[in-house]
């Protein structure tokens, strides 16, 4: 990512024509402006049960995710110097690429500083642009339980789970020994349920009994 000063430098030195770096900021927020615009459209399109992508699909995945930038001048917030990026894609599937290499299929992408609401508006608008969404009749959202991720469930078709980074550092951060952490991600890498939930009862009763020891 290039500074402004640093992208007015190489747009001037490819095309021969001065631009400042404040000519460089007005481009961007112009550009901005008109993207925000065509967001709202089909938002509203959405909320409106309008939006019809040519897409066909009964299962759609989705992620979520965000992080936390530094930000600076009139984008500081009040409090704090950080706000964080909203980003979530979703897609229906996978194409293969190559052996071993894959790429998500029909992707959708947005990304931004919203509200939560107001992302999740903006989210639902991208998705209905290009699916069509009264096929959709299950719909996996992966993310790592932020409050604003789960918030945006609002239909019983849509299934919330956490990815696989996310359900180890749970592991890891509620599971103090490292053995019962072995038995537990055993089952759930071989997506054996059942099991799974036998061996977190099992360590969880182990766990009062221990606690009631030494009361």
């Amino acid at each position: 990512m290039s500074s402004f000063r640093e992208a007015a430098n190489s747009v001037s030195s490819m095309t021969g024509q001065n631009i400042s770096h404040g000519g460089v900021w007005n481009v961007i927020q112009d550009m901005g402006e008109k993207l925000s615009e065509a967001d709202e459209v089909k938002s509203r399109q959405a909320a409106l049960n309008e939006g019809r992508g040519q897409k066909r699909t009964e299962i759609l995945f989705e992620e979520a995710d965000g992080v936390w930038i530094n930000m600076q001048g009139k984008d500081r917030p009040k409090k704090g110097r950080k706000c964080e990026l909203k980003m979530a894609v979703a897609y229906d599937g996978w194409e293969l690429l190559s052996k071993g290499r894959y790429r998500l299929r029909n992707k959708v992408m947005v990304s931004g500083f919203e509200a939560p609401k107001e992302f999740q508006r903006k989210k639902e608008g991208a998705i209905a642009a290009v699916f069509n969404t009264d096929e959709i009749n299950i719909r996996i959202l992966n993310g790592d339980g932020g409050s604003w991720i789960k918030g945006g469930i609002t239909d019983s078709d849509v299934h919330f789970q956490l990815d696989p980074f996310h359900k180890n550092r749970e592991i890891t951060r509620k599971v103090r020994d490292e053995g019962q952490r072995e038995v537990i991600r055993r089952p759930l890498l071989e997506k054996q349920i059942t099991d799974l939930l036998i061996c977190i009862r099992s360590i969880a009763e182990l766990c009062e009994v221990e606690a009631e020891k030494k009361s």
